[in-house]
């Protein structure tokens, strides 16, 4: 017989492990929510205030964790069992929770029910700012802070540390229209950064707050103020300003978000948990396609679909791409979907690979009948283009472009079309641990290709908004006290002739941009990375 733990069994485990040994009957037998155990202050002081916002109890403890350091673990609520600190953790959408005793100021009342519609609302510019952090640490010469009696016995929390308190916020209100969903602020000049070292800039891409740490991969906005994210873990964010503000959609998975499509504001499409290459399938999360009527308020899984990517022309007809040379289309809005044999008669595979699997990592279509999709073969340390297909009928037929690779080790990274005629498609070619992007261009839909290679280094993700504009982020050398690699951000607007820097972002690697415009757009990366372009 086999016993599967979730997340929150796993943690009532651990909460009964901690309640044998004793450390669980601090302060009276109450019990509190560890949300995130981080080693930047910063970050713990941004949880906290989150928490806050909703008019919860929250604070974080310091403690020196052997042979790793000094770590932040942000706490919230007290509770008088172990069954109600995780229906609150449940309530509130924290993911791997972790129910320990509460070893807060002694004062805090236990909270018996959370109400149902625990929802926070954006700051506006008049709102107080945010409560100052209460540091039990302060030098002798700063001034005193208001009282917080320690716990019994030496003050301490049970573990040589003492609680930073931030005292809760003012009561939540209501967001209209999204019952279920938890909004963050976002108030990027009175909060830190995820990374110290990422700092506020003249820059025209500037950092919106973000209210996941997960890795974002997939981005789309339908106008200057919609826009959603997709991450993983099951995270999706939206926005409906810009990205002043995001808050989580709950999608009922926890499978990654590989693939977000809307077609406005209401329908839209996810793809999650799809398998790259050579996958051994061993993930618990099935791969699948999720739906939206409603931008996000509500989700449901529409399809068992393994793709890396889907395009929609209409609420009905729609194509997907993904592993093992399939594309597929659907003429139900996602519900039933018919594989495109066509496209396994032109793929190219070369004799040299034995142990590799070509992935289709993207798809468009301008129309119903125009359409294409690129991919590349991926195995156990090999990496090859596999190319760019054209189709003309939907999906019947398919056509290989004659696009001239590198016979070095290449990667498709991006290709996008304006119309059925011009489009681009962007390459990285690798040699040695260097990286260099390569654009390719047509103007009568495929049949010819002007190439320009360039010698900016490319990182994971370029993005040309037409012929001339485009961006590149790019890894380049470490530079003296600085993580050990950085990501620069360069634009060009003569087609990558010349490149001009625009930013750089030490230790953090972007996935994913989309643009609306030459002076607007947004990129996500790592640790729920999110910036926005939008030049002065």
């Amino acid at each position: 017989m086999r016993f599967l733990l979730s997340g929150f069994g796993l943690s009532a485990v651990m909460a009964i492990l901690m309640l044998v040994s004793g450390n669980a009957f601090a302060q009276g037998g109450t019990y509190t929510i560890q949300t995130a155990s981080v080693n930047d202050e910063g970050v713990a002081r941004e949880n906290v205030a989150r928490y806050q916002a909703k008019g919860l109890t929250a604070y974080y403890v310091k403690a020196n964790v052997p042979n790793k350091g000094l770590y932040f673990r942000v706490r919230v609520g007290r509770f008088a069992s172990m069954p109600e600190a995780s229906r609150a953790a449940r309530q509130l959408g924290i993911r791997d929770a972790f129910i320990t005793g509460f070893d807060g100021p002694p004062n805090t009342p236990i909270i018996r029910n959370l109400p149902g519609n625990l929802v926070v609302t954006p700051r506006r510019p008049d709102d107080p700012p945010l409560p100052v952090v209460i540091d039990h640490e302060k030098k002798p010469n700063q001034p005193a802070d208001p009282e917080v009696k320690p716990p019994p016995g030496d003050g301490t929390t049970g573990d040589g540390s003492k609680p930073v308190v931030i005292a809760p916020g003012p009561p939540a209100k209501v967001l209209p229209n999204r019952p279920e969903a938890t909004v963050f602020p976002a108030v990027v000049s009175n909060l830190p950064p995820f990374n110290p070292n990422f700092s506020l800039d003249p820059s025209p891409w500037q950092r919106q707050l973000s209210p996941t740490r997960t890795d974002l991969r997939t981005v789309q906005f339908v106008n200057a103020n919609l826009g959603w994210i997709g991450g993983g873990h099951g995270t999706i964010l939206h926005t409906v300003n810009g990205g002043q503000t995001w808050f989580e959609q709950v999608t009922g998975t926890r499978a990654g978000v590989t693939s977000v499509y809307f077609l406005d504001e209401n329908r839209g499409w996810a793809l999650v948990g799809g398998s790259l290459g050579v996958d051994p399938r061993g993930s618990e999360d099935e791969p699948g396609l999720l739906g939206t009527t409603d931008g996000g308020t509500t989700w449901k899984r529409l399809a068992d679909l393994d793709a890396q990517s889907v395009w929609f022309v209409d609420a009905n007809v729609g194509y997907a791409a993904g592993n093992y040379s399939s594309v597929f289309r659907t003429e139900d809005g996602g519900k039933t979907w018919t594989r495109c044999e066509g496209i396994s008669r032109v793929v190219e595979r070369p004799t040299s690979l034995t142990d590799a699997v070509l992935t289709f990592t993207g798809v468009q279509f301008t129309d119903e009948k125009h359409g294409w999709t690129s991919g590349n073969f991926y195995g156990k340390g090999i990496l090859r283009p596999a190319g760019l297909f054209l189709t003309d009928d939907g999906g019947t037929t398919w056509v290989k472009c004659p696009i001239q690779f590198a016979v070095t080790t290449a990667e498709v990274m991006k290709f996008r079309f304006q119309d059925a005629q011009r489009g681009f498609v962007v390459t990285e070619v690798y040699r040695g641990d260097a990286r260099f992007v390569t654009v390719f261009r047509t103007t009568d839909g495929g049949a010819t290709w002007v190439e320009r290679r360039t010698t900016v280094p490319g990182y994971h993700l370029t993005h040309f908004v037409n012929e001339k504009v485009g961006w590149t982020m790019g890894a380049v050398m470490a530079r003296e006290n600085s993580p050990p690699f950085e990501v620069a951000v360069w634009t060009t607007g003569d087609g990558g002739t010349s490149w001009r820097e625009e930013k750089t972002l030490a230790g953090t690697v972007l996935y994913d941009a989309c643009f609306l415009s030459e002076t607007l757009g947004w990129a996500v990366g790592q640790g729920g990375t999110i910036l926005r372009y939008r030049p002065q």
